[in-house]
């Protein structure tokens, strides 16, 4: 039986010059996409800031007090900060529009929406995935082709189908 691992040693040293040699050649090269790599990042988290600006300016204003949300030059920074605006919004009961009882509503209605779904779901994907019987391939095919109609194509019907039913 012949010793491999002689030959296996007297292979590793070419192996590792051969890898020295293409790292000192490649050096400038690999320092080249390394510094490529960083400014394509710095650019991109610039354009996210640029980006996430408005949306901190809102939560920024959110929090002032209603004569500082107007005033020259802008702070950035509130002091004092409140919530007294969120718990209008939410709770207060002199605004006409109770969007507190709206949130908890959606909120009802979309989790129940999410456990509907993956109740009856799971329903119908186990007898596709493990049983055979006639018109599979068929309900299979119902199914994921109601899948590629965007929600958006369904829209107008549904709102004259409220229309009519009198919402």
């Amino acid at each position: 039986m012949p010793n491999t691992d002689r030959t296996f040693s007297a292979r590793r040293p070419a192996a590792r010059e051969s890898a020295l040699g293409d790292s000192v050649e490649g050096t400038s090269h690999s320092l080249s996409l390394h510094v490529r790599r960083w400014i394509v990042t710095l650019v991109m988290m610039a354009a996210a800031v640029f980006w996430l600006l408005p949306v901190i300016w809102v939560l920024v204003n959110s929090v002032k007090l209603t004569p500082d949300i107007i005033r020259l030059p802008p702070e950035w920074i509130p002091w004092p900060m409140t919530g007294e605006h969120y718990w209008q919004v939410l709770f207060s009961a002199y605004r006409s529009a109770r969007i507190g009882r709206a949130f908890v509503n959606s909120g009802i209605i979309a989790v129940g929406s999410v456990a509907l779904v993956l109740v009856t779901g799971a329903m119908a994907a186990y007898p596709l995935a493990r049983m055979r019987f006639p018109g599979r391939n068929l309900i299979f095919a119902l199914l994921v082709g109601s899948l590629m109609v965007p929600n958006v194509v369904t829209l107008v019907p549904q709102y004259i189908l409220v229309q009519q039913l009198g919402g």
